[in-house]
């Protein structure tokens, strides 16, 4: 009896320690759990701050776009002009054709000049305005060094998104480890309880082999009684002992008998106490391990799922913002390679006025030497008409003076 209440004092206190065993891992996966759900407001803050970032970057892309459209309006201000130009170069053109044809006067060599002058000061604009888009070039390149960051900062995002994940994998794998214990301890309950009912069946055998021996002791005692009776006189004193002994006997019987009962009964109680207090102990560390699981696994799934659809909207919006930076860049360049169009035409055009006004300028120096020649020629002509009617010949011969005078026309005529 001693030993089997040691044993039952054993199993509680083996029990016992298990259940604070339990307690102790219970509030150590609180405590990871208070880690992760720090660690994932750590990376919540982190995801802010990012979309913090990406919202400044749509600013600044929208206020780029704004300045693009202006530069795109800018350029086609710029090309409506550079056809304003090259209708202005048409008719100059024209005029200088016009001009050849007849022969330029002193105020329209005037006008020349001041388009020529109107041209320069419309090609030192256009410098200018090469210049600004040559500065919208620069914000342009440093606009996309400031989405190479943030494509950086989106890769760190992605990194730490998967750090998030390989620990929610190890917190599962740690959940399952926790299983698996749970799972030996139910196997040591079993055991304990397998244990318990080899005790209990023990205790059965016992009690019935007492119950045998007090049968062999009643039957022992009922095949001496004829002889005790017949030697009752001469051994009254060996009866009374006997009886007493048998009393004495049957009073150890039955306190054994009520010890045993007491003990099944209190064996009873304590397996149907340990058996309860396991089955609740099991129920509440398997309600709480589903509960606590279930809640992880849906909050980690929600946040992947809104740390995928964040990375992957912060992937499309850099997609697109490269394309409107590679559009952005295509028209950039287009604009240049229509300013230097245009530059070279402004060029070729002032290179044209000025050799219109070099030809017009030679053809009027031309014209007033031929002037000038036909001038003298007049003067002589005259001279020698003069002196020809003085002289005699010129009075008494009229013929000589008719050929002379003939002769002097066709001069005229062919130096005209």
């Amino acid at each position: 009896m001693q030993e089997e209440e040691e044993n039952l004092r054993a199993l509680l206190r083996e029990e016992e320690r298990k259940s604070e065993e339990q307690r102790r891992l219970l509030r150590a996966a609180r405590d990871q759990e208070e880690e992760v759900n720090r660690a994932i407001e750590k990376f919540l803050d982190k995801i802010h701050e990012a979309n913090l970032k990406n919202q400044t970057l749509q600013r600044e892309v929208e206020r780029q776009k704004e300045v693009l459209a202006q530069a795109q309006d800018q350029s086609s201000k710029d090309s409506e002009e550079l056809r304003s130009l090259r209708t202005t170069v048409q008719e100059l053109r024209h005029e200088l054709r016009n001009a050849r044809s007849s022969c330029l006067s002193h105020e329209e060599a005037k006008e020349l000049k001041k388009e020529n002058e109107e041209l320069k000061t419309q090609v030192e604009e256009k410098k200018k305005e090469k210049e600004k888009m040559e500065d919208l070039s620069r914000t342009l390149e440093d606009v996309k060094i400031s989405l190479k960051k943030k494509d950086v900062e989106c890769q760190d995002a992605q990194n730490t998104a998967q750090l998030k994940s390989r620990m929610v994998v190890a917190q599962e794998e740690q959940i399952d480890k926790m299983k698996k214990q749970l799972q030996a301890k139910e196997e040591t309950l079993a055991d304990l309880a397998s244990r318990l009912k080899r005790k209990e069946r023990d205790a059965e055998k016992k009690l019935q082999e007492y119950a045998e021996r007090a049968h062999e002791w009643q039957a022992k005692y009922e095949q001496d009684l004829p002889s005790l009776q017949h030697h009752l006189a001469a051994v009254e004193s060996e009866l009374l002992q006997s009886r007493e002994r048998q009393e004495e006997l049957t009073r150890e019987v039955q306190a054994k008998d009520k010890a045993l009962e007491y003990a099944q009964g209190e064996l009873g109680n304590l397996t149907e106490i340990l058996e309860k207090r396991k089955e609740q102990i099991k129920q509440e560390a398997q309600r709480k391990l589903r509960e606590e699981f279930a809640k992880k696994q849906e909050t980690l799934r929600t946040q992947l799922e809104i740390e995928t659809s964040q990375n992957e909207a912060l992937r499309e919006e850099n997609r697109y913002q490269k394309r409107e930076l590679h559009k952005c860049m295509q028209a950039l360049a287009q604009a240049r390679q229509h300013n230097k169009e245009r530059d070279a035409e402004m060029k070729i055009l002032l290179l044209q006025t000025e050799k219109k006004k070099a030809t017009a300028a030679e053809t009027v120096r031309q014209m007033n030497g031929l002037l000038q020649q036909l001038q003298k020629d007049c003067s002589s002509s005259r001279s020698s008409t003069m002196l020809a009617c003085l002289t005699p010949d010129g009075v008494g011969g009229g013929g000589g003076g008719e050929k002379k005078k003939k002769k002097m026309r066709g001069e005229e005529e062919d130096e005209e």
